[in-house]
């Protein structure tokens, strides 16, 4: 234990700007391109879960030959490189807007490569953090991370509808691209040197894959629907749309004021149980909305989701990162990001499709369901009784 402050830790403090101001500018884009969708290019909802299926797909094709690249390459050079390239694709929307060349076609391509290359982002972020700082303060620094996810959830649609309202959809997305290239500017600043990777360029892909597999496998620790359905359904102004996603954000950090104390009292294992039941419960409720209450419902439901989201988050990856050696970090991680993200494509899609054929509620209501059985597989597993980091050290516990 080394009881060293990450407030005193230079490096981390660099990732942790980095990876703050390039979250906030994210939520930007995630408010505008669905907004842009359905006011602009008038989607419908099979559509407007296509082009969000297209951010996603690239974890499903992908995910898995990424973390074994994630492995062999030095990870700060990866994330300047990915926040340069998402930064050059964003700005490519304005420019096709400006040329009347903007379509339904070209957002899900835009989406697409931006989503490609936030799967190595995603995989390199969780990767880099176990090689950045000492394991005893892995915990501190997923939470330190996840407030700044929350934060940005919190400001980032309340700014980007301020944004749309004042320069449009296409135009919101330069402020993501900025946020970008700030990212960037702000992690070649890191000075700390990388463990040596144990994967050398030559080493074959395959059994790499299958190795990150079998670890994850073997250890047993180890949103589209919402803005057609505020917009469209319950007649919501972006503005207040907006608002009540910003106010919502609130449960995500009271779930971060309050993990410490959870995970003295209940364990590890048990809170991120607990939490996995909550994104569920959050989006039944959703459905319970009228036009008068959708503010109302739309803040107390994403909170409640909001909540569980963020104790489920910080405490599963802090668990995933400390029973895995930093060599198998970067297949680790792109393993569970294939396995639970690489199906939010098929999801989105086919939320999009019973939203058409059933209507955006009763579609919710399945989705809230499927979200709650899901986590039937946490309570019977040995997770239970996993109280301490500790207490999850072998595969197989």
């Amino acid at each position: 234990m080394t009881g060293r402050s990450l407030w005193r830790h230079a490096d981390f403090l660099r990732l942790w700007i980095a990876h703050s101001v390039s979250l906030l500018g994210s939520q930007v884009t995630v408010f505008a391109v669905p907004l842009m969708a359905i006011l602009l290019l008038h989607a419908s909802p099979v559509e407007v879960g296509a082009i969000t299926a297209c951010g996603y797909l690239p974890f499903l094709l992908i995910g898995l030959p990424v973390g074994a690249l994630v492995d062999r390459w030095p990870l700060r050079r990866l994330l300047v490189a990915v926040d340069v390239g998402r930064a050059l694709v964003l700005g490519c929307v304005p420019v096709a807007h400006l040329a009347g060349a903007l379509s339904i076609g070209l957002l899900g391509a835009v989406m697409f490569v931006h989503g490609a290359l936030t799967t190595f982002a995603d995989t390199a972020h969780p990767s880099y953090l176990p090689a950045l700082v000492d394991n005893d303060q892995l915990i501190e620094g997923n939470t330190k991370l996840q407030t700044s996810y929350s934060m940005a959830e919190l400001a980032g649609p309340g700014l980007g509808g301020v944004l749309v309202k004042l320069v449009g959809a296409p135009f919101a997305l330069l402020a993501d691209a900025a946020s970008f290239v700030a990212s960037a500017a702000i992690l070649v600043g890191i000075r700390r040197r990388e463990p040596a990777r144990t994967a050398a360029a030559t080493d074959r892909i395959g059994p790499q894959i299958r190795e990150g597999l079998s670890y994850v496998t073997r250890h047993a620790t180890l949103r589209a629907l919402v803005p057609v359905y505020a917009l469209g359904e319950l007649g919501l102004s972006p503005a207040v749309y907006g608002a009540a996603l910003s106010v919502a954000n609130l449960g995500a950090l009271i779930g971060i004021a309050s993990n410490a104390r959870l995970v003295r009292r209940h364990g590890v294992g048990p809170a991120i149980i607990g939490a996995s039941i909550l994104p569920g419960s959050g989006v039944l409720l959703l459905t319970l909305a009228t036009p008068h209450t959708a503010p109302v419902l739309i803040m107390l439901s994403l909170g409640v989701a909001g909540f569980g989201v963020v104790v489920f988050n910080v405490n599963q990856l802090s668990l995933r990162q400390h029973v895995t050696p930093l060599a198998l970090q970067g297949r680790m991680n792109a393993t569970v990001r294939f396995l639970i993200w690489g199906m939010i494509p098929a999801g989105a899609f086919a939320g999009g499709l019973l939203s058409q054929a059933i209507g955006v509620r009763a579609a919710l209501v399945i989705a809230g369901a499927g979200s709650l059985l899901s986590s039937l597989p946490l309570v019977r597993s040995p997770l239970g009784r996993v109280r301490t980091m500790a207490d999850a050290c072998e595969p197989g516990v």
